[in-house]
């Protein structure tokens, strides 16, 4: 018996077993549901009717639903009439934002991209999806560091500031961040003053 595990699954053991040999079960049973897996499946008379609603951005493509057993009679009931969950695939936060889809369905978000993002820009990612964003995440190769020194001492408040964001970064300042700074610098010295 093959079953095919998902994303949100954790292995479970019972007696240190992790699973059983399909000869294990009764042959003469009429029906045998079996749980735990969260994708449905029908292998002959054993069936897993898999989890209610995705728990995991693997499982988004899943079907899901409940098995009705009525008269030695299986029926599979696919849920149709709850809001769907869909994965959506970007390459930056901005396309996600500028892409936001006008329907009743939820999303979990995975962005492909080498850029790191700051906290404002994830915020304005939460934002735009308001409460139809289930997850996010990022997936990323390992960025390279290059090595530059910089002669800290030579630069204004505002050179440092970009320095400084685009190590943290790798990306420039928005004009709003950037301005909040230097009010807030501002704000600093005189209060010290």
């Amino acid at each position: 018996m093959v079953l095919k595990k998902s994303g949100s699954e954790r292995i479970l053991q019972i007696g240190g077993v992790e699973s059983i040999p399909i000869d294990f079960l009764p042959e003469k049973a009429q029906y045998i549901a079996l749980g735990h897996l969260h994708r449905y499946q029908n292998i002959g008379k054993f069936i897993y009717s898999g989890s209610i609603y995705p728990f995991d951005i693997g499982e988004v493509e899943h079907k899901k639903g409940v098995c009705l057993w009525q008269e030695n009679n299986l029926q599979f009931i696919e849920f149709s009439t709850i809001p769907k969950i869909k994965k959506l695939v970007f390459e930056t936060v901005e396309s996600a934002i500028e892409k936001v889809p006008d329907d009743d369905s939820f999303y979990y978000i995975l962005i492909k991209s080498e850029k790191q993002y700051s906290p404002y820009q994830i915020e304005n990612l939460i934002k735009a999806y308001k409460d139809k964003l289930i997850s996010w995440r990022f997936e990323t190769t390992e960025i390279k560091e290059t090595e530059q020194t910089i002669d800290i001492s030579t630069l204004r408040d505002e050179q440092l500031f970009k320095e400084f964001y685009k190590s943290k970064y790798n990306d420039e300042p928005d004009e709003e961040l950037l301005k909040l700074f230097l009010q807030c610098l501002e704000e600093a010295r005189n209060a010290s003053s």
